[in-house]
């Protein structure tokens, strides 16, 4: 009977919502965004859930056949900066206010992420690097405030890129959190999106 109340006293506490964890009664912690189980990465094709031309969030961030990519996550950002009229350092202090939020959403991320700013850095280029792609990508790659020649937001790149971009993106292991996206759109646009309008 001891060994039978321990648990049904730990449930009653989860029922109160006093489990401890801080949790709201019933849920889970706030992670959104998982790494797809090894087991089911040695059943098919382990590739099959690797990002092939840009990493997103943390779990590809650094890994050399991407790299390529990175300097271009600068330049969409230093463009959706200029055309919002604000100053960078407003959209790092935007990333900076919830960053411990869009770390939360991470399962498992590993410690290098909570040091330093290297998370802040990667997650405003990551999220300034979608926005401009989708904003080409409903431009049909003519986005007036890229050179014509651009090898990733023009025509071009619209043709040659955005196959592997847009399945790059839809890859469970390489998601961004909506907070972010949310966050910058409102910081870029100066607009009050709500995810909840969606």
């Amino acid at each position: 009977m001891a060994m039978s109340s321990r648990w049904v006293a730990e449930i009653e506490r989860y029922i109160r919502g006093d489990a401890g964890d801080g949790s709201p009664r019933g849920s889970m912690p706030g992670h959104s965004i998982y790494r797809v189980p090894q087991y089911i990465k040695n059943m098919t094709n382990p590739d099959a859930y690797r990002p092939q031309v840009v990493s997103l969030g943390p779990f590809h961030h650094g890994d050399p056949a991407l790299m390529p990519m990175e300097k271009h996550k600068c330049r969409a950002v230093a463009h959706l900066v200029n055309r919002s009229g604000r100053p960078l350092d407003d959209f790092v202090a935007i990333v900076e206010e919830i960053k411990l939020q869009l770390q939360d959403t991470y399962e498992n991320l590993e410690d290098k992420w909570y040091q330093g700013t290297d998370f802040v850095e990667m997650m405003l280029k990551d999220g300034c690097f979608l926005l401009e792609m989708a904003r080409a990508f409903e431009q049909n790659g003519r986005v007036e405030d890229y050179e014509p020649d651009d090898p990733v937001f023009s025509e071009h790149g619209c043709l040659y890129l955005f196959g592997g971009i847009k399945s790059d993106v839809i890859l469970m292991e390489n998601q961004l959190p909506l907070l972010l996206l949310q966050k910058l759109i409102g910081a870029a646009y100066n607009h009050d999106f709500q995810l909840d309008s969606l």
